[in-house]
């Protein structure tokens, strides 16, 4: 979420903007819902999808910023076929908001203001040109909210996918949208060639690294701001006090230590992926010494070794990054389809929300 981060330093810079966000999207569209941009005079940040739609749209969101009066919220329709030119083909419809000085220090303070662990949704009238809001919902999502906004909140609530919704009827319309998602915890050990470069390639995705190695000289002079750097005498301490649905990766300088590090992680049991750099031999010798030491066949069926997707072949430290990732993000979606609206949270939920 590089939008919500520039959200944040732009209030403290005290610097006017204009946020464009996809809300609706027909046919084939370069990025999903809730994707967004933030603009200012002279930059942007993130992206909606690019080629002419973003440029358009940057034009658009820049010429609001400029106008005066200035306008406070806008929609507009855009095909992308004839009209912006680009093969996608399908439609979709953004929506323009201009935060001026003053708008953008309260939006900033509001947003820092939000606990950690806390559930926040920012929320646009589309209708009226009130300010953005920030919605903090704690252990009621029907909390202070109407119904239709409150049914809404608890999709979002209790289900991973989708993270924002248009809701409302006919001229009264609310976009609202999450902007509380936490980051999965991959610790990963090992500073090696592949092991910076995965660190590289993680740098804009949602993951939490953890990053732990025992030599001195081993870490990189910079690292990216979604990455802890740990050195640990014993790296094998790294996995104290980590979550139950962490991932670990385990690409260190020594089989030995690798050994050690998924022995102890597979008698854990509390984790959500493991990835082993090596071969398929590797992966062999380690699954016959895990069974002398007591391991029992279900839990070693998740241990990822080789590390990667299999498909995508070679053993350069970037394509080895590359195919992790790849298997990482894979992961990342099915642990996030785990919750479901079959679930009893989201049943007792709905049963509120139908009661209001």
């Amino acid at each position: 979420m590089k939008w919500l981060q520039q959200i944040k330093a732009l209030a403290d810079n005290g610097e006017a903007f204009a946020m464009v966000t996809v809300i609706e999207t027909t046919g084939s569209a370069p990025r999903e819902v809730g994707a967004r941009i933030v603009v200012t005079e002279t930059d942007s940040f993130d992206s909606i999808g690019g080629g002419n739609l973003e440029y358009e749209a940057i034009a658009h969101a820049r010429r609001m910023l400029s106008e005066t009066p200035p306008p406070t919220r806008q929609t507009k329709y855009f095909g992308l076929g004839v009209t912006m030119n680009q093969c996608c083909g399908g439609a979709v419809r953004l929506l323009f908001e201009r935060c001026s000085k003053d708008d953008a220090k309260r939006l900033g303070k509001t947003l820092s203001s939000v606990e950690s662990g806390q559930i926040a949704m920012l929320a646009s009238r589309l209708t009226d040109d009130s300010p953005i809001s920030v919605l903090r919902v704690k252990r009621d999502p029907t909390a202070r909210l109407p119904k239709t906004v409150a049914t809404a909140a608890i999709e979002l609530v209790t289900k991973s996918e989708p993270r924002c919704a248009l809701i409302g009827d006919g001229d009264e319309q609310c976009f609202i949208a999450r902007v509380d998602e936490r980051p999965t915890r991959l610790v990963l050990f090992g500073a090696g060639h592949v092991g910076k470069a995965l660190v590289k390639a993680l740098e804009d995705l949602p993951f939490d690294v953890q990053w732990i190695d025992s030599r001195e000289d081993a870490f990189p002079d910079r690292t990216p701001p979604n990455t802890k750097i740990r050195r640990l005498d014993d790296p094998v301490s790294g996995l104290e006090n980590q979550p139950p649905d962490a991932f670990y990766a385990v690409m260190t300088h020594s089989h030995g230590l690798d050994y050690e590090i998924c022995l102890k992680i597979l008698r854990k049991r509390d984790f959500a992926w493991l990835g082993l750099i090596g071969s398929e031999i590797k992966r062999q010798r380690f699954i016959k010494r895990f069974a002398d030491d007591g391991l029992d066949a279900y839990i070693l069926q998740y241990l990822h070794c080789p590390i990667g997707r299999p498909e995508i072949k070679g053993k350069m430290p970037a394509v080895i990054a590359m195919s992790t990732v790849a298997q990482l993000l894979e992961e990342r979606n099915r642990c996030a389809q785990l919750v479901s609206p079959d679930s009893s949270l989201y049943q007792s939920s709905m049963r509120n929300a139908s009661a209001m």
